[in-house]
């Protein structure tokens, strides 16, 4: 059977559980003391009782060690500590856990990212079921987005190569059209993958034949005009040079 005994130490009670075991046909005492200054319940256990009170002793200072700490607080500190209760009741999360959990998230992101993370794990982490997409509602929506965004005239580029990909995609699911299809798509077209680029806001390649090619060609072989002039001078850039 059980028994309480109290030990009393500078103002603080603690309580040591004296309970028998048996192993082997034999009884034997132990007293028990659980504590919480951690924050956490924890349980020590002790063959004597001297040992058990020793033990409840050196709780009993802990916890008047905290008390104490707890006095010097301002009201500043009271009133935070207040709110961060208030906020995490709701939740079920001890204080110190929430405060461990942030300081950790603030060693990867800065504290005004940590929501938005969050809210993007929360839509696109491991678990979330997979929603195909078609692939016309994609272009719509991708077109919607870029409305306003550039320029008039790369947005009728976009839309018109945009066009021709749900013409011959458009009944399909993002996830299932090959890269290759893509290629032999724009093949079919005679589009080079540089004119692909270009209509989707990049730039088309020069030809090598192209005049401004040559004389940048023979400008910087004769050494008489540096890179950046030759350039400047014919337009174009230095990796087309």
């Amino acid at each position: 059977m059980a028994k309480n005994i109290e030990v009393a130490h500078r103002g603080v009670t603690v309580n040591i559980r004296k309970v028998t075991t048996r192993k082997q046909g034999a009884s034997y005492p132990e007293f028990q003391i659980t504590e919480y200054t951690t924050g956490k319940r924890v349980r020590h256990s002790r063959a004597t009782l001297e040992e058990a009170k020793t033990k409840a002793k050196e709780i009993a200072e802990a916890m008047v060690a905290g008390k104490r700490e707890v006095l010097e607080w301002d009201e500043g500190q009271r009133i935070c500590i207040r709110q961060a209760l208030e906020v995490l009741k709701t939740t079920g999360i001890r204080i110190d856990r929430a405060a461990n959990i942030i300081a950790d998230a603030l060693k990867l992101i800065p504290e005004d990212e940590i929501l938005v993370a969050c809210r993007h794990w929360r839509d696109h982490g491991p678990g979330k079921r997979f929603a195909p997409k078609n692939i016309g509602k994609a272009v719509l929506e991708f077109l919607g987005r870029q409305e306003g965004r550039i320029s008039a005239r790369r947005y009728r580029t976009n839309d018109s190569y945009l066009t021709g990909f749900t013409k011959k995609f458009g009944e399909r699911h993002l996830h299932e059209v090959e890269t290759t299809e893509v290629k032999d798509w724009s093949n079919s077209n005679g589009w080079p993958v540089a004119l692909v680029c270009w209509g989707l806001g990049g730039r088309p390649l020069m030809s090598l034949d192209d005049p401004r090619i040559q004389t940048a060609k023979k400008l910087h072989a004769d050494k008489s005009m540096p890179v950046f002039d030759i350039c400047k001078t014919l337009q174009i850039s230095r990796p087309t040079l």
